[in-house]
């Protein structure tokens, strides 16, 4: 069971989905099934619904009744780093699966003694992949099996696209800009710089920079458009070229963070449904681009795969040396860096 209630952190969106995608897999090679429980802030069926794998159904309860209670698996334990699963045990409730202190990633999780026995089990050929399922592919196939966006997300994201005056069946470049956390106002940790927390000026300008060498080598996408955790640096780059656009009409909005703090019983829908859901818009906005400009962030990473293969794209910070011409893939990894260019 994936759970996010609001008693502990789950992440961003990015975070959840590249969480949510992980439990997929260990429930696969633990012969269990997979239900989610997601409703915070926003009921998660809200955004997504089930595609081909149906994970909103109930979790049982006992022979006796009573509700069902499973043991919670923290993988992000460091003594959970091999993601050992006891067969005994009927099932699991597990939140956050990436992030501090320690990371596991889609490769990590098939480069595991469970997934490799699943595999062997499963199939009379040897697992076609010497390592791992490459994970341009395993992310994109994972989502779009337990996933479909809801009618309500991909209005939405045709309203701010054209709030921001994106025309209609326009190619575009979407530029995601994560200045930081500081911009919604929320505790990071001490010291915490690079290109995780780009919050000053002279680091949000290689996003204009990066945009205006990607438009040169695919002229065909004559605008952008970019999303980003503080106004200011929409703005900022809006200035820096009329051609990127944004929209004042979204509610920025963590859906990890917007209520933390507050009593649950006291939080309120609207608000957390509103934000939660032009979240989910955006990233619809960023997956449908033709090139997309990634910062240091989940959601950019996942944005990158869902929008399919042999797109072009590239991460802010190696920009300056790519050939944007062609196009490139990336693999998200723990690290000062987590994004390692494959292609």
């Amino acid at each position: 069971v994936y759970a996010c209630t609001g008693e502990n952190k789950c992440g961003g969106i990015g975070d959840r989905i590249n969480s949510m995608v992980l439990v997929l897999y260990l429930a696969m090679c633990s012969g269990r099934v997979l239900i989610i429980n997601s409703p915070y802030p926003s009921p998660l069926q809200n955004f997504l619904e089930p595609n081909l794998i149906h994970w909103d159904a109930a979790l049982p309860n006992t022979i006796e009744g009573d509700e069902l209670k499973l043991p919670t698996l923290d993988i992000m334990d460091i003594r959970n780093n091999e993601l050992l699963v006891d067969e005994s045990t009927i099932g699991y409730v597990l939140g956050r699966c990436n992030g501090m202190p320690a990371r596991h990633t889609l490769r990590s999780v098939f480069a595991n003694q469970c997934m490799s026995d699943y595999f062997g089990k499963q199939r009379e050929e040897e697992f076609p992949y010497p390592v791992a399922i490459p994970q341009e592919k395993l992310l994109r196939w994972s989502f779009y099996s337990l996933f479909k966006f809801s009618d309500a997300v991909l209005s939405r994201a045709e309203e701010v696209k054209k709030s921001a005056g994106v025309p209609s069946g326009e190619l575009y470049t979407a530029i995601h800009l994560r200045t930081g956390d500081r911009s919604m106002g929320i505790d990071n940790m001490v010291g915490m710089r690079g290109p995780r927390n780009q919050y000053r000026r002279r680091d949000q300008t290689r996003h204009g920079k990066c945009y205006q060498k990607m438009k040169k080598a695919h002229p065909e996408t004559k605008v952008g458009y970019v999303a980003s955790d503080a106004n200011e640096a929409k703005q900022l780059l809006n200035d820096f070229d009329k051609s990127i656009l944004y929209s004042n009409e979204i509610e920025i909005f963590h859906i990890d963070e917007g209520m933390r703090g507050d009593d649950l019983a006291t939080v309120d829908n609207d608000l957390s449904y509103i934000g939660s859901l032009d979240g989910w818009s955006e990233l619809v906005i960023l997956a449908d681009s033709k090139c997309i400009i990634m910062s240091w962030s989940m959601l950019s990473f996942v944005a990158h795969y869902l929008g399919g293969q042999n797109r072009c794209s590239a991460f802010v910070e190696d920009c300056a040396e790519l050939d944007l011409s062609i196009p490139h893939e990336y693999a998200y990894e723990a690290g000062k860096n987590p994004f390692e260019l494959i292609a």
